[in-house]
């Protein structure tokens, strides 16, 4: 992810790289792109071909769910991610940073905006074929400013991901209890 750097030209020291925030932001926003690419992707792949390579086959052979339940579970992870994306965010930026953090914060974040909605407006996801007259695989929901629930601020029980709720403030936190 560090391609952002190297595209806006910044030169972020070492202290920043090993920021174990800034880690956590680059892993949230290279996985939230992916995660939604498996959600949107998931009928016209399921049609196509029925290998088990996605987040949605996963939840469902590991948790025995339904294709719904796993789409919402998947989808309600993903939210789970954003929120964290936004509280590490704002902690980096609300604290002392140079103008390079910022912009290179900033880059993460339409990476991965332009990612998620990429996913939920490509003819590639949205029609089975691929082409707009063929059959709908989704209709997306789109965009909101405000978060859903009040689980969003829980971490993820995945052993590998785990990691991205304790950094940070929420870590400090936790250790003065």
């Amino acid at each position: 992810m560090l391609n952002t750097q190297i595209a806006n030209g910044l030169e972020l020291g070492p202290g920043l790289l090993f920021d174990r925030r800034v880690n956590a932001l680059m892993e949230l926003a290279r996985t939230v792109v992916n995660w939604s690419s498996d959600c949107y992707s998931y009928f016209k792949e399921a049609e196509r071909t029925a290998d088990g390579y996605n987040i949605i086959d996963v939840l469902m052979d590991t948790h025995n769910l339904s294709v719904e339940t796993a789409m919402a579970m998947a989808f309600n992870m993903q939210d789970r991610m954003l929120m964290r994306f936004v509280e590490l965010r704002d902690e980096v930026l609300n604290g002392p940073h140079d103008k390079g953090v910022e912009i290179y914060i900033d880059a993460l974040e339409e990476y991965t905006i332009g990612g998620i909605l990429w996913c939920q407006e490509t003819q590639r996801y949205r029609f089975i074929d691929g082409t707009t007259s063929g059959r709908l695989a989704y209709t997306a929901s789109g965009f909101t400013r405000q978060a859903r629930g009040s689980e969003l601020s829980e971490p993820i029980d995945i052993p590998t991901i785990a990691w991205w709720w304790q950094v940070g403030e929420r870590a400090d936190q936790h250790s003065r209890r």
